[in-house]
């Protein structure tokens, strides 16, 4: 039987957190970093993410984070609270990258339901969070 992950402690996630800082892309790193340790993200969940998993209809950073099946493990979605770090640091990487937005507005409910259907009518695609 496997056994569970082991998670770092929490001065160790300080210290990267305090690292990604001093390298190039620190906000986007930032934001990589919490989604994995805040929101627990599996590392393909994290590439495959695009805005539209956490913005709102109105533009601005929701108070969750949806998982489509399409990215997530096995298809199972799920939506995910978003921790107060993470949603602060989603706001500033949003604001540092001009904004986007999602292909057109979705509700998060049907978030992947809105992706297939903009990209099978040939809109542009969803801004993904790390161009």
């Amino acid at each position: 039987m496997a056994s569970p992950a082991r998670a770092l402690p929490a001065e160790d996630v300080r210290r990267l957190l305090e690292y990604v800082t001093t390298q190039r892309h620190p906000d986007r790193n930032r934001v990589i970093v919490l989604l994995s340790f805040k929101a627990g993200l599996r590392a393909c969940e994290i590439a495959g993410l695009d805005w539209t998993a956490v913005l709102r209809p109105d533009g601005s950073i929701g108070d969750q984070l949806v998982i489509p099946n399409a990215i997530a493990k096995m298809g199972s979605g799920r939506r995910i609270p978003l921790h107060p770090d993470l949603r602060a640091g989603l706001q500033a990487l949003h604001r540092k990258v001009g904004r986007p937005s999602a292909a057109r507005s979705c509700d998060p409910s049907e978030a992947a339901t809105c992706r297939r259907t903009a990209w099978s009518t040939g809109s542009r695609r969803p801004t993904p969070l790390w161009r």
